[in-house]
């Protein structure tokens, strides 16, 4: 109703984004799979400002004001019901896993989860071998292209992993290396239900020995 009696285009457009979001990503992700929880927090924005704007603009001060303490205290109820079940991704514990076995290969399966892996190792001081891509099917667009270590291809890791010592594999959501799913492949998970996952892998029949 702020909407429609506005006479400002703006607090229009507002609302058209605020519908319009949810829409346009539901559409998108019958082509690409990215409608989560998370993205509408991501779309919110329009929707809280048109909000505020709508209890700023109810002629009763007291009415005004009760609106705006009980959008504020849905707010609070919401933020402590998400608070202790949101969605966190474990990168430092990743990357002290793989620390802790010190692979000579770390493996991924998207431009994005290699340059994650770089940046917490980084951020934490640590050392070791540049993550390897071997792109998956499903893949983080926006990382294309960003990440300048070696990308190869699932017989050429094959062909590694006949001599290394230790490898890992590092995914992250559907973005999980191709090479989990050769059959002469065996991987031994190290996380459980948590994100991103590692797992220590080898060929079948040839020997390999981690620390930790």
């Amino acid at each position: 109703m702020c909407a429609v009696r506005a006479a400002r285009r703006e607090i229009r457009l507002l609302a058209v984004v605020t519908i319009g979001a949810p829409v346009l990503l539901f559409a998108i992700s019958q082509r690409v799979p990215i409608f989560l929880p998370r993205t509408l927090s991501w779309a919110s924005g329009p929707e809280l400002v048109l909000l505020a704007l709508a209890v700023t603009r109810i002629p009763s001060t007291l009415v005004a004001r009760a609106g705006g303490i009980l959008l504020l205290g849905l707010s609070a109820v919401g933020l402590a019901n998400w608070l202790p079940n949101r969605e966190r991704d474990h990168w430092n514990q990743a990357v002290a896993l793989i620390e802790r076995h010190r692979p000579s290969l770390v493996i991924v399966g998207d431009d994005a989860v290699a340059l994650a892996i770089d940046h917490y190792r980084a951020d934490s001081g640590q050392r070791g071998p540049r993550p390897i891509v071997v792109q998956s099917a499903y893949r983080e667009r926006w990382a294309g292209g960003l990440y300048a270590g070696p990308h190869l291809s699932p017989r050429d890791v094959r062909d590694r992993l006949r001599t290394a010592r230790c490898a890992a594999v590092v995914g992250w959501g559907p973005f999980r290396s191709p090479i989990l799913d050769d059959p002469s492949v065996e991987a031994q998970a190290l996380t459980h239900d948590s994100a991103p996952s590692v797992a220590l892998i080898r060929l079948k029949g040839v020997p390999g020995a981690c620390h930790g």
